[in-house]
């Protein structure tokens, strides 16, 4: 320092005390910083400090409550908002497959019922029934249940259902068989 009251610039590794630069100080003096840049400033801080505002000490750099707390907030919300998603379609599905379940044994009771089927043929959309009593179908119903076409020859009716419906028709009547 040139004078006992200011001192301009510090020799290397030293740097002012603070803002008055009254005195000089060895830099690993001054708590947690790690080198000196011109003469008169912390250059750098260790690991979880910063330089202050006016680059004369280090101090602690506070934790990021956002990510502390934010993330696994965010991460539990995502979950919940996940699992609702699944839980709906699933439900979805089980109400679909009930309206199946229910239409399967509408078109199989207006058949004249699973006593009077001999045997059901799905052919994509179709399904083919062979019956023991012709007599004993209810085509007004099966058009209400969604059954689309309906043909008949001396053997067999077919009924124009859609590939899922035909596939469970079949899976019902040769489930309870």
């Amino acid at each position: 320092c040139s004078t006992a009251t200011t001192c301009s610039e510090c020799t290397n590794d030293y740097i002012h005390e603070d803002h008055h630069k009254t005195k000089c100080v060895y830099y690993k003096d001054v708590s947690h910083c790690t080198s000196a840049v011109a003469g008169f400033k912390c250059g750098s801080c260790e690991d979880g400090y910063k330089l202050s505002d006016d680059n004369y000490s280090c101090e602690e750099i506070p934790p990021n409550y956002g990510l502390v707390v934010g993330l696994p907030v965010a991460s539990g919300v995502i979950l919940l908002i996940v699992a609702i998603i699944i839980f709906i379609n699933v439900n979805k599905k089980k109400n679909i497959n009930k309206e199946f379940n229910e239409k399967v044994l509408g078109i199989i009771n207006n058949l004249g019922g699973n006593d009077n089927i001999i045997s059901v043929t799905p052919k994509m959309s179709r399904v083919e029934f062979v019956l023991k009593n012709y007599e004993l179908v209810n085509k007004e119903e099966l058009k209400n249940l969604g059954v689309q076409g309906i043909s008949k020859t001396s053997q067999k009716i077919t009924l124009v259902v859609g590939n899922e419906l035909a596939l469970d028709i079949e899976k019902q009547f040769n489930g309870s068989n």
